[in-house]
């Protein structure tokens, strides 16, 4: 290939990956901007960097986009330049602006994590101590930075000829006197290197070096914290399978026999007014409050047997935050490491290989499609669970018609759903009065617990500690409680829960109350100040608290 064909390629794949980029930013930047639903847009640290991520990424790949046009028409590299000295000018403010800022943001964007995850600060307190400071010095610094560079004329065409940044005239000279010519003292040449060097190389490689050190430390703390609960449960402190559920079930025979007492206490009620419907009433209350509560006793003794930060919603959460983590830091060094060893290699003297400017071509300008993909994935992996059988490109186009928010579930057929039937209160009965009832039917197409948890980004809506009904829903909740349900071993409800809340993990902010509200949750029990009352009064204090869910359950699944 000629020079000539070879530089054709390298601005043909510029221009691609640009556009590319600026659509991907654009789009980004308009979804979170423009998402008010459940006061979402700016409201949050994570959506906030992010958005400023993909500004700054918007005016880099505008840049790079029109650079290889707008470049001054007299270099001799920019072969496809119609511009002058004034329109490079504009392109370089824009390119400098955006590669000074994106960089930044990035590495703000991890240690955003590591004040979620390490540190445990909440929103409130990271803005006021950390992320407002974030945005006054990032944009003070780089436009400051910028408009001196741009009053200074340094404002000039690379060495490639695909766009302008900080150089000296005539372009080249510095590599190739021989052919260039020396370079001009205006711009002055020590003070175009220097605004490189700061600029385009140590505050990046400082960036790179921050977000490999904070990845590190996180992702060693995750295995450590995994190693830990794993050695914790086959150790003498966690309790085998077999144990709790010997437990359950005496706990299971204590409630049973409480329940054989006072079912005998209404008996002699029910033997003085046989159709007094207010102690059929209380004691159907009371019963469904012992299932309730042996569920919530049994629920908190699972999550007692654990270290504190391993329930299963905060694994998932954990899980979710470390693999954004992850993937956003691997984007960045994936952009940059290229481009910066491009840049120390042009300083130094040495030339670029034509592979290596090639990569650098292509991966540099797709910062915001890596940033898109990051930020959807969340989105587009529930829309996959809600909808099986669907694909990642599929699931993706729907995220993005959707503006960015994950597909619902399909709604079911009310035709097909039968209402529950809720059996009357244990105890003897008048078989003449209070006929056998039909045992609890259940639509046989809902699974177990199912939950809609719509917005977990923004708080923690499910603790195994901490079990509340509201009792707004009392008779509800209550008719949705069966047997087996309250009686459902606790290692296979757990199990039940961690699948579910693995992929209920909604797009919108998995990273907000992660650290501070699920991974150390609090196992205390809060009751409600309501209290279930009859006509005939008012059941015991500690069996007429009910506890409301921070979850929302919708139906319950079969009875075996």
């Amino acid at each position: 290939m000629t020079s000539l064909q070879i530089w054709r390629t390298n601005a043909a794949l510029q221009i691609s990956s640009g556009a590319i980029s600026f659509i991907c930013s654009s789009s980004l930047a308009y979804m979170i901007k423009a998402n008010k639903k459940n006061n979402k847009g700016l409201h949050t640290p994570y959506r906030r960097l992010i958005f400023a991520i993909s500004v700054a990424d918007i005016m880099q790949s505008l840049s790079i986009v029109l650079g290889p046009f707008i470049n001054d028409a007299a270099v001799p590299m920019a072969r496809w330049a119609v511009g002058n000295k004034y329109s490079c000018q504009v392109d370089g403010f824009l390119f400098a602006l955006g590669t000074t800022a994106t960089p930044l943001y990035s590495c703000c964007l991890s240690i955003y994590y590591y004040c979620k995850l390490y540190k445990k600060m909440g929103n409130d307190t990271f803005f006021f101590k950390i992320e407002r400071w974030m945005h006054i010095s990032i944009l003070s610094y780089a436009v400051l930075s910028t408009i001196y560079a741009l009053g200074a004329d340094m404002m000039n065409s690379s060495v490639t000829g695909t766009y302008c940044i900080y150089t000296v005239r005539p372009t080249g000279c510095r590599q190739r006197p021989d052919i260039f010519g020396e370079c001009d003292e205006s711009p002055d040449p020590d003070a175009v290197k220097n605004m490189t060097i700061l600029n385009v190389i140590f505050i990046p490689v400082a960036c790179i070096l921050v977000t490999v050190m904070l990845l590190s430390i996180m992702l060693w703390r995750t295995l450590l914290s995994e190693k830990l609960f794993r050695s914790g449960e086959n150790g003498n402190d966690a309790r085998s399978s077999s144990q709790q559920n010997d437990d359950i079930v005496e706990n299971q025979n204590e409630v049973e026999a409480r329940g054989e007492g006072e079912d005998s206490k209404d008996q002699v009620s029910q033997n003085q007014a046989a159709s007094n419907t207010n102690v059929r009433r209380g004691s159907y209350y009371a019963s469904s409050l012992r299932r309730s509560s042996f569920r919530r006793r049994s629920l908190s003794h699972v999550g007692s047997s654990r270290n504190v930060d391993e329930t299963p919603m905060a694994q998932a959460y954990r899980q979710e935050i470390t693999a954004q983590l992850v993937l956003y830091s691997c984007s960045f060094l994936l952009v940059y490491v290229v481009y910066e060893v491009s840049n120390i290699m042009l300083q130094v003297g040495s030339s670029v290989g034509l592979i290596q400017l090639g990569a650098n071509q292509v991966l540099f300008p797709l910062q915001g499609f890596f940033n898109m993909l990051i930020f959807m994935r969340p989105a587009a992996r529930v829309t996959r669970l809600r909808r099986p059988g669907t694909s990642w490109l599929k699931a993706y186009y729907l995220v993005m018609k959707n503006g960015g928010e994950a597909l619902k579930e399909p709604e079911r057929n009310s035709s097909a759903v039968t209402p529950n039937v809720v059996a009357l209160p244990t105890g003897p009965q008048d078989p003449e009065e209070f006929p056998p009832q039909n045992p609890v039917e259940f639509p046989p197409d809902i699974d177990s617990c199912s939950m809609n948890l719509e917005d977990l980004s923004n708080e923690c809506m499910l603790n195994s500690d901490i079990i509340q009904v509201s009792s707004d829903n009392q008779e509800g909740f209550i008719a949705n409680i069966t047997e087996e349900g309250a009686y459902n071993p606790s290692l296979k409800w757990s199990s039940k829960m961690r699948e579910m809340s693995l992929g209920s993990i909604n797009e919108d902010d998995v990273y907000n109350e992660a650290s501070k509200d699920c991974i150390h949750a609090d196992s205390s029990i809060q009751p409600s100040s309501d209290a279930i009352t009859s006509n005939s009064g008012v059941l015991p204090e500690e069996e007429s608290e009910f506890y409301k869910l921070k979850f929302h359950i919708n139906e319950v699944d079969k009875d075996p």
